[in-house]
C-alpha cells in the first residue's frame, strides 16, 4: 500500500491507494485531491474536494450479569422482584433496556478509564411474577446497534404450599416415609427427620405426581 501524500495514475489503477479510516463514528470525511499531469504545459493543477460518508457501526451491548439471584444460582429463578442489570457497552452510548421487548428504562454510565467501553447498570422497578427476557440495545450519535444477547429470569414470589407428611406408627426401624408435595419449576423439597435428639435432613427429594416417598 502507498503510505504517501501523492501517488501515480498507474498506482490508483493497481489498487496500491487506499484511505483508511480512523475507526471513529465521524460520519463525513473530507479530504482535498489535487491532480497534475507533470506540468509539460504550465497549466495550473486541478483541485477537487472529495467527501467520503462513513457509516458508523455501534456495537451491540452486554449484560453481564442479573443480580437478585436467589436460591440456587444459576437456575434463572428469582424471589426478589427487583432486579439489577449489569451492562458492557460502548462509551458515551445511550443503553435502552427492554423486557419480553419493551422498553422499560435507560442505564447508568459509570466510565472506565483508559478504555473504549464503559460499564452500565439499570434496577428495575418491581417486576410480575412470570417470565422475564431481558435485552439491551446502545445508541450514539442517533446510530442504533443491534439488541443484546438475551438473560431470560422467572420471577416467582409465591411461596409453595406446605408439604404434608403421613403420620403412622410402626415397629419398622427402617420405615419409609411418605408424603404429598407441590412444587412448581425450579422447587425443590428438602425433608429432615428428627427423632432422639439427632435429626437428618435430605435434600432434593423427588417429587411424583405430587408424591414424595423415603426409605
Amino acid at each position: 500500500w502507498i503510505d504517501a501524500d501523492s501517488f501515480t495514475a498507474q498506482q490508483i489503477a493497481d489498487g496500491e491507494v487506499r484511505f483508511v479510516h480512523d475507526g471513529s463514528n465521524t460520519t463525513e470525511v473530507t479530504f482535498d485531491v489535487t491532480v497534475e499531469d507533470g506540468n509539460e504545459d504550465n497549466s495550473t493543477p486541478t483541485a477537487q474536494t472529495v467527501t467520503i460518508t462513513v457509516n458508523p457501526v455501534v456495537d451491540a451491548p452486554v449484560i453481564a450479569a442479573v443480580v437478585q439471584d436467589s436460591g440456587l444460582v444459576g437456575d434463572g429463578i428469582t424471589n426478589d422482584a427487583t432486579l439489577t442489570l449489569t451492562i458492557s457497552a460502548e462509551a458515551g452510548s445511550d443503553v435502552q433496556i427492554f423486557d419480553n421487548g419493551t422498553l422499560i428504562g435507560v442505564a447508568t454510565e459509570t466510565p472506565i478509564a483508559g478504555s473504549e467501553l464503559s460499564g452500565y447498570s439499570f434496577t428495575t422497578t418491581t417486576l410480575i411474577d412470570g417470565a422475564h427476557s431481558f435485552t439491551a440495545k446502545a445508541i450514539q450519535g442517533g446510530v442504533e446497534s443491534a439488541l443484546s444477547g438475551a438473560k431470560d429470569f422467572v420471577v416467582d414470589t409465591v411461596a409453595p404450599d406446605a408439604p404434608t407428611v403421613a403420620g403412622f406408627t410402626t415397629s419398622d426401624t427402617t420405615p419409609v416415609l411418605k408424603g404429598t408435595a407441590d412444587l412448581a419449576t425450579g422447587e425443590t423439597l428438602s425433608v429432615t427427620v428428627s427423632a432422639g435428639g439427632a435429626s437428618a435432613t435430605y435434600s432434593n427429594v423427588t417429587v411424583s405426581n405430587g408424591q414424595w416417598s423415603i426409605d
